[in-house]
């Protein structure tokens, strides 16, 4: 303790000693120890079993004002640490348009611990903005790592407070390899598999088709419940435009497949016309549409989001 007028001690050189200490939980305990030369005093007197408790009062975030945003449980390629290491990672987003303190937060991937890994003090996440986490159990001196790892398989993930209050909780089934569950519309959707966008608003851009004249094949919506349809437009290249006659491929039998992300053919049947619709019953998820026959192959990617 100080007597240097600076540390809630009065004046300095009055001899009231006093003490500065940042304020990073719940509660503090502590004890006191004084010494001179002959003789040193605890207090308490059993400091070993016994200690003060100082509670602090902090501002908590409130549910909805942040949230797991995107979570990568299976990296194997898409983003490396500033250790160079492929890390699974968990992205928040501060959903108010006021900075977010993450003083006294905990992130954890089981609720029966929800303690597991405490913010450092003073971390911020701008209005709007995002903050990523390694959940590798890594260290950097430029990044955040937590204390874990998420399983590939399935598990959680949880933001709360010591006193119990949770500011968002997920859970979260079998991970497929460099593709992440995340929020989408961006910080206000439904969970979805979709493309990585590390530190950047959730979008499934890449897997969106434009209805353009450049296209060679439409699939539209996309994402979609499950419904989607199919139009070859009649100028589209390679299919060869003599065999373009009232609307069908004639001559041409197109087999149409769709694959899931590990590569398994979830469904297929034969196309002849150029405009059909599909009514696919297929769980939530990112698929691969193959339309193929003698003259063309063309593949899509597709979401399903119920």
């Amino acid at each position: 303790m100080l007597d240097n007028g600076l540390n809630g001690d009065g004046t300095a050189g009055d001899g009231i000693y006093g003490i500065s200490v940042p304020v990073t939980s719940p509660e503090i305990q502590y004890y006191i120890y004084a010494e001179n030369n002959n003789a040193g005093l605890f207090s308490p007197e059993r400091a070993e079993h016994e200690y003060y408790t100082l509670g602090a009062d902090y501002t908590m975030i409130t549910a909805g004002e942040v949230l797991i945003n995107e979570i990568m449980a299976v990296n194997n390629t898409t983003v490396q640490n500033a250790n160079g290491l492929y890390g699974d990672w968990v992205e928040l987003y501060n959903n108010t348009a006021n900075s977010v303190s993450l003083d006294n937060l905990n992130l954890s991937d089981d609720a029966a611990s929800p303690t597991g890994w405490q913010f450092p003090y003073s971390v911020i996440i701008p209005p709007y903005g995002f903050l990523v986490v390694w959940a590798d159990n890594d260290t950097s001196s430029s990044e955040l790592h937590s204390n874990f790892k998420f399983s590939g398989s399935g598990e959680q993930a949880l933001l709360s407070y010591a006193n119990g209050y949770v500011v968002d909780s997920i859970s979260f089934s079998a991970q497929s390899a460099d593709i992440t569950w995340g929020r989408y519309p961006n910080g206000t959707g439904a969970f979805v598999f979709m493309p990585p966008t590390f530190n950047a608003s959730n979008s499934l851009l890449d897997v969106e088709e434009s209805l353009n004249e450049n296209s060679i094949i439409y699939i539209y919506p996309n994402p979609s419940t499950g419904q989607f349809t199919i139009y070859l437009p009649a100028n589209t290249k390679p299919v060869p435009p003599r065999r373009e006659q009232a609307g069908n491929l004639q001559g041409t039998i197109c087999g149409l497949k769709i694959f899931d992300l590990p590569g398994n053919i979830v469904f297929e049947k034969t196309l002849k016309s150029k405009h059909e619709t599909l009514n696919l019953d297929l769980p939530d998820g990112i698929y691969f549409l193959q339309v193929k026959s003698d003259e063309m192959i063309l593949t899509k990617k597709i979401v399903v989001q119920k």
